[in-house]
């Protein structure tokens, strides 16, 4: 019979065998729930405290886990529990059982031990869940059965391509404008030098051009007041090195970079699991911009992943107006909270839905992405490319 345990980092990466088969045949696995990603995650980028890991046992296999960690919400005083991996990961979810009533029943258990065991939480919070994870309708009955007040927030548009065929097919269901444009800057970037692509061949190459696309995206957001913390913080750039060496180990990794004349032009850090590569972090050089050297390693990023036979080219989070040119069909994300019991339960879920509508609406409006971008002043004035 499954049992309910409460788990550790030492324990886990002695044998992280268990939790990878679990994540295997979860309904919406992805490379952000792997162990090497998610303990590094915690030692680098997490919350000071230990994990909450809980985990759904039956003998030596795991049915079921939950890893999350307790963060405070805002200027609040409350407590959320959110998932590991926040900040640096474009789909997360709760690992479980594809069998319908094994899956009720392990995150039964998991409900069943965050309401008696782990008192010091005010709101469960589940962001960028896929729509079509069960986890959301499994989710949503048994906070209905236990009294529990629960919501479902849209989360972010997910652009991707079908791999369908053949890339000689895809292209050609593209535009004759978007051909026109990748032939013409392909031949005229050409003309500064010889053109190659890239790939970490291994862990320590992996590493080395890890550095070099670090300090292209710095320069992609010099000037700007926005950036992620891949290249602005030093706890993000251990972070990624750690996970680079260990994926390309594992070949999980993609890091291919497009030179022209031996100068680097653009780079990807993407990710290969099972039949889908996830196009993760793009980064170009600012002064070759006239010729969209991002533009070129993404069709060839593409062309690559029609001739290795994946599915799906997963552009993940967000609707940037370049994906659209691509993508052939979309899915989306949600983020669902869970009201613990009393009022500081209700005063959490009510500021936590009001912050996240106040967002979503900065997020949609052009305007307010140039402020967050630029600053107010540039942003006003026009003073912005």
């Amino acid at each position: 019979m499954a049992a309910l345990r409460r788990l550790d980092w030492p324990e886990i990466l002695a044998d992280p065998s268990a939790w990878e088969r679990l994540r295997r045949k979860a309904p919406t696995e992805t490379p952000f729930l792997t162990p090497d990603w998610l303990e590094a995650w915690s030692r680098h980028l997490g919350p000071a405290g230990p994990p909450v890991l809980l985990a759904v046992v039956e003998g030596a296999e795991l049915r079921g886990l939950a890893p999350l960690h307790r963060t405070r919400i805002g200027g609040t005083g409350l407590t959320a529990l959110r998932p590991l991996g926040l900040g640096v990961s474009d789909y997360l979810d709760l690992l479980l059982s594809p069998a319908p009533e094994e899956r009720r029943a392990g995150l039964g258990q998991v409900m069943e031990a965050l309401e008696t065991r782990l008192t010091a939480w005010d709101l469960l919070d589940l962001p960028n869940l896929p729509a079509d994870s069960p986890t959301i309708d499994a989710l949503t009955s048994l906070t209905g059965d236990r009294g529990l007040r629960s919501i479902v927030l849209p989360g972010y548009v997910c652009p991707s391509i079908a791999l369908e065929g053949t890339w000689g097919d895809f292209s050609k269901s593209r535009p004759s404008k978007f051909r026109y444009n990748l032939r013409s800057r392909l031949r005229r970037l050409g003309e500064l030098g010889d053109v190659r692509f890239r790939t970490a061949t291994d862990a320590e190459d992996a590493r080395g051009r890890l550095g070099e696309l670090t300090h292209l995206h710095a320069r992609r957001w010099q000037g700007q007041r926005t950036s992620t913390i891949f290249s602005s913080s030093a706890r993000g750039r251990a972070f990624y090195a750690e996970v680079v060496g260990s994926y390309a180990s594992r070949g999980l990794l993609d890091l291919t970079v497009l030179e022209v004349g031996g100068r680097l032009a653009a780079g990807s850090l993407g990710f290969v699991d099972r039949d889908t590569f996830y196009y993760y972090l793009p980064a170009w050089e600012p002064e070759l911009s006239a010729y969209a050297p991002g533009s070129l390693l993404l069709a060839h990023l593409v062309q690559r992943a029609f001739e290795q036979g994946l599915r799906r080219f997963d552009f993940m989070l967000g609707d940037e107006p370049y994906k659209a040119v691509w993508a052939t069909e979309e899915r989306r994300t949600v983020r669902f909270l869970v009201a613990n019991r009393g009022p500081r339960g209700r005063v959490a879920l009510a500021s936590t839905v009001g912050a996240h509508h106040v967002r979503d609406r900065a997020r949609r409006s052009e305007f307010l992405r140039r402020v967050r971008r630029y600053g107010p002043g540039r942003a006003l004035l026009g003073l912005h490319s």
